[in-house]
């Protein structure tokens, strides 16, 4: 069992969005969409387009073109995440915002690299094998980032989507 986050491509464009300090509740795990209005963006870093693009909010967050949106949405478990809109001119991209986090014993371990430890026997009793993405609520009620898992970072190098790089973070083999 592997998990990813996201980190900026610098081959591939970055966004922002508008009013970026006023966007706390993509932290919080509670469906955005009913209220969502779509948000503008700006670009961070220009460069090429893709499919998938980093966003800067209060945490990282993955964006994802109209076009990937419908080669993977059949893939997409909507009780785990909503995808909300996002625009940069008449580009249309959707937001990744995680709606369920589990309860997992999960620690951040501070060294040259931040180094997340979890518990493998509760990432498998959460289904991890058939899940794309996982929201941890770690210790003392702290949410973590939006964890990618191997499922969906190979459906996304099998589509060869471009435009963000994938971090391993946690990898059970090497815990043993």
């Amino acid at each position: 069992m592997k998990l990813y986050r996201i980190r900026v491509n610098d081959n591939f464009t970055s966004y922002s969005m508008k009013g970026y300090d006023e966007h706390e509740e993509c932290k919080e795990v509670k469906q955005l969409a009913d209220k969502w209005e779509t948000k503008k963006m700006t670009e961070t870093y220009k460069n090429k387009d893709a499919d998938l693009a980093f966003c800067w909010l209060p945490m990282s967050h993955l964006l994802m073109s109209e076009d990937s949106v419908e080669r993977i949405k059949e893939q997409i478990n909507f009780d785990e995440i909503e995808l909300l809109p996002a625009k940069k001119g008449k580009k249309l991209f959707y937001l990744v915002h995680g709606i369920k986090a589990d309860k997992l014993t999960c620690n951040l371990q501070k060294g040259i690299e931040m180094h997340y430890v979890f518990n493998e026997d509760e990432l498998s009793a959460c289904g991890i094998d058939n899940r794309l993405v996982i929201k941890a609520e770690m210790n003392h009620g702290v949410l973590s980032p939006l964890f990618y898992t191997e499922k969906f970072v190979s459906l996304i190098n099998e589509l060869g989507m471009q435009g963000v790089n994938f971090e391993l973070v946690w990898d059970s083999e090497a815990e043993n």
